[in-house]
């Protein structure tokens, strides 16, 4: 009989845990930061499976019941995957949807000029002056800062490549789903504040680590914001743009670039053809490497992202040693 009060009186004592709410998130790498802000709470879904390229894809239809029964959606915006902006107004038109390229405090670079980019290291600000600019604007001052912007018409989409942007995007992740869900506030406030000072620890490791510019070139022009935040600079990129191929004489012209360039590697992508690469540093000594941006590699969760951000840099240090 005792032991049956205290059963009552321990569930009477202990509240319900508050149902998790419903998360949807577009590519690997946001599904990362939304799963370590949910740590303990719950799992977010994932949109664009590992393998398939975010700029084209067509929903399945367990995805699209996933959209459609979302109570928040968390994705890069139309920049990245315009397929996915109809679906998110229709299907999951009662969810909260934050673009997190609209977030403020994001750090936005402009696509750069295909015709002007990668003419060397010679063109571009110096590692010094880059380093001096930031120590200048330090950790969270970027009040000024030309890149920094709240607007994502005409900016390059792939912003999760710069560890500032993770930070900042932790907090407007804690932001929504403690507005919907403030019954685990403290929760999602919590993991985001540590995720924040761990991406923090994993900008510094990573600039201590490429702390000189490596000669490189890359398949097409997606790392912008890994290569701004870390001072480094591609020698050139082979596509300028998803669909077209470079032919013939434009191949030519990048085995010359290569040669001349001093070029150690050259980065692949899980994602695109290979033989392009392989043909440019054909006869000589260049290595080619792949570079994962999308975090194909790794097994979604809320690790993946810093993984993903490591391994990025592992490649590029292994480049360098080349």
């Amino acid at each position: 009989m005792k032991s049956m009060i205290a059963a009552i009186v321990s569930s009477l004592a202990v509240p319900a845990l508050a149902e998790a709410p419903r998360v949807v998130a577009d590519i690997a790498p946001v599904h990362s930061l939304v799963a370590r802000v949910m740590q303990g709470v719950g799992e977010p879904d994932l949109i664009l499976p590992h393998g398939f390229s975010p700029h084209t894809y067509s929903m399945r239809p367990s995805e699209a019941a996933a959209l459609e029964k979302a109570d928040l959606v968390f994705w890069i915006g139309h920049g990245l995957t315009p397929w996915l902006e109809r679906p998110v107004e229709t299907l999951a038109a009662d969810a909260h949807v934050l673009s997190l390229l609209e977030v403020e405090g994001t750090v936005l670079h402009a696509y750069r000029d295909a015709d002007e980019d990668h003419k060397g290291h010679d063109d571009h600000e110096s590692h010094d002056d880059h380093n001096e600019d930031h120590e200048e604007h330090g950790e969270d001052d970027h009040e000024g800062h030309e890149d920094h912007h709240n607007h994502s018409d005409g900016d390059d989409p792939h912003a999760w490549l710069d560890p500032e942007n993770a930070a900042v995007w932790v907090l407007a992740i804690a932001e929504e789903l403690s507005e919907f869900d403030p019954d685990n506030a403290a929760s999602y406030r919590t993991n985001a504040l540590s995720a924040k000072q761990e991406f923090a620890d994993l900008k510094a490791d990573i600039a201590k680590r490429l702390s000189e510019p490596v000669k490189y070139a890359v398949y097409h022009d997606a790392y912008q914001y890994f290569e701004k935040r870390f001072a480094q600079t591609p020698a050139f990129s082979i596509a300028t743009t998803h669909a077209v191929a470079p032919g013939p004489k434009r191949i030519a012209e990048l085995r010359h670039q290569a040669r001349e360039a001093g070029l150690t590697c050259v980065f692949a992508e899980p994602l695109e053809d290979s033989k392009l690469l392989s043909t440019v540093v054909e006869g000589t000594d260049i290595g080619m490497l792949m570079i994962d941006a999308l975090g194909t590699s790794f097994t979604p969760s809320g690790q993946l992202y810093m993984d993903m951000m490591d391994g990025l840099a592992t490649m590029f240090e292994t480049c360098a040693a080349q």
